[in-house]
């Protein structure tokens, strides 16, 4: 990683509209006690995405980035490769879905 990118940058946390754009569900808890949570890491968030959104149970899903040394880092930090970020998927399903089938 490089020392070029520092954790000491504040910004503010990007604005996250209420609904998805596509499914039309909440992205934000709190979401019904009778749904799951859970964060995938795969490499490009946009693919990951697209296939939970066609996977039956999944209620909701949202993109962003996990581990890293910004806080709030941007996609053109994240895509330098220099701040140990990866990007994942939020996935908020109904229970009656295996963790096996998103595998």
């Amino acid at each position: 990683m490089s020392k070029t990118m520092t954790p000491t940058r504040h910004r503010e946390p990007m604005r996250v509209p209420e609904r998805h754009f596509v499914r039309g569900t909440p992205l934000s808890p709190p979401f019904a006690k009778h749904l799951e949570t859970a964060i995938f890491g795969m490499g490009c968030f946009w693919g990951a995405e697209k296939e939970f959104w066609e996977t039956k149970g999944v209620h909701s899903t949202a993109v962003g980035y996990a581990g890293g040394i910004l806080e709030h880092p941007t996609y053109s930090d994240v895509c330098s490769g220099n701040t140990g970020h990866a990007e994942v998927v939020l996935v908020v399903l109904k229970v009656i879905i295996s963790f096996v089938i998103l595998f």
